[in-house]
């Protein structure tokens, strides 16, 4: 017997399916959040958050090492 297992991809915000629909991952106030998007909806995400994204800094973490 053989299996196949189909993974659909769907919208957070609208519930439609597609191979555009791709996971975003976006962070505020500390929490991290992930959202599945089709491409329309990436666009007014990016859109909407594009004045904030253009007057903040990007953040990059460092990393913490033990001192012996």
């Amino acid at each position: 017997m053989s299996r196949r297992t189909v993974v659909v991809m769907v919208d957070d915000l609208d519930g439609t399916e597609g191979a555009d629909v791709e996971e975003v991952t976006l962070s505020l106030n500390g929490t991290a959040y992930e959202l599945d998007l089709s491409a329309s909806n990436r666009e007014a995400l990016n859109a909407a958050l594009a004045p904030f994204v253009q007057a903040g800094r990007r953040v990059t973490r460092t990393r913490r090492t033990r001192k012996p």
